[in-house]
Order: structure tokens, then C-alpha cells, then sequence
């Protein structure tokens, strides 16, 4: 039985306007978050313009910056040249300053090679020359090459034996790939460190045990095709505690040891911009009892490629 009378009444005119009340505030409370969410994503769009904006004028920053340095760094090296070659009749400071002033104009010579370089990525005028090329045979050039940096750190560095493997690649370039690599394992690996790089076909009934996991540009195509895998592995101490950012531009580790090693922390960046020219991929890991691995895949040639994109997350 339902009730009747003037308190019934009363109750229903009450439930009527609870209702009504709670309809009209929870109508307020979706357009208001209509209204939020629309604010939202136009200042999130906001941020996202102003940020591609800043990354735009950075890299034509250092595009200008870059091209303008080039003639008087070249008017400074020959001066340079000259005081060196004549150190000899100089006194003793004097031919200390004419070494030290060699020194640092070839050290700002490499770092403007590698700032004309990421401009020519970003301008999209970097080309590759191909040849076939015997990927051992350039890595043992950069291992030869690499001994006296090692020497300075008593770092060792060894190339593990394996079969010859050839490919169409860009040799200037894969030479450049393999000693940002090996650098960057000397130099961040500390005292002692010891760096062992390893070459393997891939494709068809060959295989590698070589890990290909861990985080970096370029899309890992399963089963790998025929190509080169290079690994790079140290017993230092590591990837960094944001290992994401190894690849980044101007990015360091250790920011308090760039005047030990030079550069700018664009070894690692070049490097992958060079692997991505090739069409293959790029990756950087833990090793399981300490330092890290640099792993490298190159394709047999550019053609055979499957797409890469900028950076895959973690596998």
C-alpha cells in the first residue's frame, strides 16, 4: 500500500527536486569537464607547437652556428700548424702552449665535424656511398686505430674471431658507427675497462648469439635477414640510470667528465643516425654481470631493409 496525505506528498516533492537537483548537477559537472578537458588539449597542443618550434630554431641554431665557425676555425688551424711545426726554437712554455693550442684546435675541430654532421641529418643531406665492404676488416682498422686512447686509460680493447662478412654499406660511415661505439666504451668505462667487439653474419642458416634486446632507434625485423651484426660489450659500469637517453643529442652520463673526453655527446646520436641511413638498427643493453653492450645490425644491403622508425621502447 502506498501512502497517502499531505506527508507523502511532501516526501515525493522532496525525492523530485533531490533527483532534479542531482540531474542538474551532474549535468554541470560533465560540461564542466567538457569545458577542462577542450582547455586541456588546446594548451597541451599549445606545448607541443611551442616545444617543436624550440627544437626547430635549436637545430637551426647549430645549423648557422655551425657553417659560420668553419672558416675561422680553418684560419686558426693553420696558425696553429705553424706554431707547432715551429715549436722547436721556442722555450720551454712557449712550445707547452704551441702543443696544447694543436691540441684543443683538433679537439674543436672534431666536435664541428659532428655539429655539420647532425645538421646535414637534419636538413636531409646526408647520402649514403655504397661499395661492398668486408665488416671485419673495417672493424679491426678502428680497433688499430682506437689503442692509443685505450693506452691512456689502460683500457683493452680485442675483436673476437669470426668469419669475414661483406656488405653493401657506406664505409666512411660504418667506420664512423663502429669507433662512436668504441670511444664511447673507452671513454665511459673507467680505468681498466676491458672492450670486446664481435662480428656475425645474420640470415638464412646463419645465426648470432648475440642478444638483441634492450632499448634504441630502428625496428628489430624478425628473423633477422642477411646482414652484419656488430657488438660492442664492456665490463665498465653500465648503462646510466635513464638508459632511454643514451642516443640523445648533446646527452652525458657523467656531464663532470666532458673535459676528460671531449665531444659534445654526439657520438652516440651520429652513430644512430648513420646506422639508420643503412636501414638497420641500433641498440643498447645491460650486460647481465655488469657494463654494457652496444649491439649494431646493418642489412646485406640497403634494398633488402625492412623500414625503421626514430626509437623503439624496451623489448
Amino acid at each position: 500500500m502506498w501512502a497517502t496525505g499531505p506527508a507523502a506528498e511532501k516526501a515525493v516533492s522532496a525525492t523530485v527536486v533531490a533527483v532534479a537537483a542531482a540531474v542538474v548537477l551532474g549535468a554541470a559537472l560533465v560540461a564542466l569537464g567538457w569545458v577542462l578537458a577542450r582547455r586541456t588539449a588546446s594548451s597541451m597542443a599549445a606545448e607541443v607547437a611551442r616545444l617543436a618550434a624550440a627544437t626547430e630554431l635549436q637545430r637551426g641554431f647549430v645549423a648557422n652556428v655551425s657553417h659560420e665557425l668553419r672558416t675561422p676555425l680553418t684560419t686558426i688551424q693553420m696558425a696553429s700548424e705553424v706554431l707547432y711545426e715551429s715549436r722547436g726554437e721556442f722555450s720551454a712554455d712557449a712550445r707547452r702552449a704551441a702543443e696544447l693550442l694543436a691540441d684543443q684546435v683538433e679537439r674543436f675541430e672534431l666536435l664541428l665535424a659532428d655539429l655539420l654532421e647532425i645538421s646535414r641529418f637534419d636538413a636531409g643531406a646526408a647520402d649514403l656511398l655504397t661499395d661492398a665492404v668486408e665488416v671485419r676488416a673495417v672493424v679491426a682498422d678502428v680497433v688499430t686505430a682506437a689503442r692509443p686512447l685505450a693506452d691512456t686509460r689502460q683500457a683493452h680493447i680485442s675483436l673476437a674471431p669470426g668469419p669475414a662478412v661483406v656488405l653493401e654499406a657506406d664505409r666512411v660511415r660504418l667506420e664512423r658507427i663502429v669507433r662512436n661505439l668504441v670511444v664511447n666504451a673507452v671513454s665511459y668505462g673507467g680505468a681498466g675497462v676491458d672492450v670486446v667487439i664481435t662480428v656475425d653474419p645474420t640470415g638464412g642458416a646463419r645465426s648470432t648469439s648475440t642478444p638483441v634486446g634492450g632499448i634504441g632507434p630502428g625496428r628489430v625485423p624478425e628473423p633477422l635477414p642477411a646482414g652484419a651484426i656488430i657488438a660492442v660489450a664492456d665490463d665498465g659500469p653500465g648503462l646510466p640510470a635513464d638508459p632511454g637517453r643514451v642516443f640523445d643529442r648533446f646527452w652525458r652520463a657523467d656531464p663532470s667528465r666532458a673535459r676528460d673526453t671531449g665531444g659534445a655527446g654526439l657520438g652516440l646520436a651520429i652513430a644512430a643516425e648513420d646506422v639508420g641511413l643503412h636501414g638497420g638498427f641500433l641498440r643498447a643493453l645491460a650486460n647481465a654481470g655488469g657494463g654494457a653492450t652496444f649491439v649494431v645490425w646493418l642489412p646485406a644491403a640497403r634494398d633488402s631493409a625492412s623500414s625503421t622508425g626514430r626509437r623503439d621502447g624496451p623489448r
